[in-house]
């Protein structure tokens, strides 16, 4: 089991679905506190805060960072939860780490499972438990884990992860979706909650964090206190045994997870429509463009490049989502053809899924338009949107040598790999 060491207290705070919060102390027992489901508002919460505070004799001063478990869940409750995180962030200048509710359950699958998953076949084409006699390989089943959470509705929140040892962490392999209830009704009347796939990976189907055993911040080791078994804990527990120097950064990343355009809402909000869309950018939003192109790039664009863009008729459009922009992207058309010459999504926003839900939106459009192509290039260091395109059908087709400018200046340049897309032969998913 890989140590944990603190040196100064942390506090973890979730409300995805009933809030809960964890404060781990250097040489303490970790203490915890779960509040009933609807009453997760933030009052509730620091009331909660200021409790576990003064039994261990402390004030808000002496919490040294803070987590968030982002979700996906509960649309208010995330909003009630990354709020009061980043308001005590910033009042107490510290710094956040947000761990997903999908990064909890793998972790706590990991380090806190008491049974090995079973191993899943195929019997006459459908899923099927198999019990092995034979022991599956500790590195065999625990590198990869694929994570199904029920998000209510008719619907599942599904991702994929590969633990990194180098951090001690799980990443995400594909950005999150959602999967409708229907397409799993038969795994899940025949599969328990944790399984193996027949490439040996693990599958966990609906987990409950309450089966898991706590390896950390234990008074009694045999105890199994239930106020820990929480959401909070196992999200602490990511946070502080990652070895990722970018694990915990500034304020601005303390934000919800977002799983395409349908996470974390609420169903009033379902009915209104998505929450998340693309819209004409304007030359008034060039302001908050450009706060997101200078965060995103070392070498962003220039306003006068926008307005370049502008005054030649290129298409821009925005990513909003709850009314705030976080993207937005440039392509200019030259007959059936379409160049995209930017796409950015806010540093804050990425690895949420509002990358993949832009993609579709602009390849729907172009569809609709009738274009026969759409061509791009992106720094081959690039490596997040390189897989973002290829997952969405781009191939490479080239090299531009020396295209981009680097920050070293005009001595030092980066290529540019040549990407397209046919839509000819395609239908829109």
């Amino acid at each position: 089991m890989k140590a944990l060491s603190l040196k100064a207290p942390v506090l973890a705070i979730d409300a995805s679905d009933s809030a809960s919060l964890v404060l781990a102390i250097p040489n303490r027992p970790w203490r915890g506190m779960s509040i009933d489901a609807g009453k997760g508002r933030a009052s509730e919460l620091l009331d909660a805060l200021n409790a576990v505070l003064s039994a261990e004799g402390l004030w808000a001063r002496d919490i040294g960072s803070l987590v968030l478990c982002s979700g996906p869940g509960s649309f208010t409750g995330l909003r009630i939860a990354a709020g009061l995180v980043q308001g005590l962030a910033r009042g107490l200048e510290r710094t956040v780490a947000v761990v997903s509710a999908f990064e909890a359950y793998a972790l706590a699958w990991l380090l806190g499972s008491a049974r090995p998953p079973i191993a899943v076949g195929m019997a006459q084409g459908r899923a099927s438990p198999i019990h092995h006699a034979e022991p599956v390989s500790e590195a065999g089943h625990r590198s990869l884990v694929e994570v199904l959470l029920n998000a209510r509705l008719g619907e599942f929140y599904r991702a994929q992860l590969r633990f990194n040892p180098q951090f001690f962490q799980f990443e995400f392999v594909d950005q999150p979706f959602v999967v409708q209830q229907e397409l799993l009704r038969e795994e899940q009347a025949l599969l328990p909650s944790e399984a193996l796939a027949p490439n040996g990976h693990a599958r966990l189907l609906e987990p409950s964090i309450q089966d898991y055993q706590l390896p950390f911040g234990l008074e009694d080791a045999a105890g199994q206190p239930p106020s820990l078994k929480t959401l909070a804990y196992w999200s602490l527990a990511a946070a502080a045994l990652s070895q990722d120097p970018s694990r915990f950064g500034p304020v601005l990343q303390a934000q919800p997870l977002y799983v395409r355009e349908k996470v974390a809402l609420t169903r009033e909000e379902r009915l209104q429509g998505p929450s998340m869309g693309l819209q004409p950018l304007r030359p008034a939003d060039l302001a908050s463009v450009m706060v997101i192109e200078n965060q995103s790039y070392e070498v962003p664009w220039t306003s006068g490049n926008f307005r370049d863009a502008f005054a030649s008729g290129y298409e821009l459009l925005k990513l909003v989502d709850q009314g705030v922009m976080i993207g937005y992207l440039v392509y200019i058309r030259v007959l059936d053809e379409c160049h995209l010459l930017n796409f950015t999504v806010a540093p804050t926003r990425q690895r949420r899924g509002a990358g993949q839900f832009m993609l579709d939106q602009l390849i729907r459009r172009l569809f609709a338009e009738k274009l026969s192509i759409v061509m791009l290039e992106v720094r081959p260091s690039n490596q997040a949107a390189i897989r973002l395109y290829e997952r969405n059908g781009f191939q490479r087709v080239g090299l531009r040598k020396d295209y981009y400018p680097t920050r070293h200046g005009e001595t030092v340049r980066e290529d540019a790999v040549l990407m397209n897309r046919s839509l000819m032969t395609e239908s829109v998913r």
